[in-house]
């Protein structure tokens, strides 16, 4: 789930269209059910995480997108249902770009290697 997924998720709960930027703001701002629904999405992200860590086992984990913006008010409920350490977890410096230089690069690598 990112922005729009989030965004989908509050209005489906709330009856209120907002942004993903506007919920992180109701949330930081102790709204209820914005905060429940960054805790939501946290516990759901740190399930998928914590089975990348049982079959990949990385190094690093890297959370690009906007979404990761909101980091602060999803991480703790990420980190407690990945039960991985905070150290492993990075948010890309490259913000909102960073999912969309990643799809180059792999279309890129892709037509590299075509004869």
């Amino acid at each position: 789930m990112g922005g729009i997924g989030l965004a989908a998720a509050f209005l489906q709960k709330t009856g209120r269209s907002l942004s993903a930027q506007a919920i992180a703001q109701e949330a930081r701002e102790g709204g209820a059910e914005a905060r429940a629904l960054f805790e939501h999405f946290g516990a759901v992200l740190g399930g998928a995480l914590r089975w990348i860590r049982d079959l990949l086992d990385p190094d690093r984990i890297v959370l690009g997108g906007s979404i990761s913006q909101s980091f602060d008010l999803f991480a703790p409920a990420m980190l407690s249902r990945a039960g991985i350490q905070p150290d492993l977890i990075r948010v890309s410096e490259l913000g909102e770009t960073a999912p969309l230089l990643g799809a180059a690069a792999l279309a890129r690598q892709s037509l590299e290697k075509k004869p």
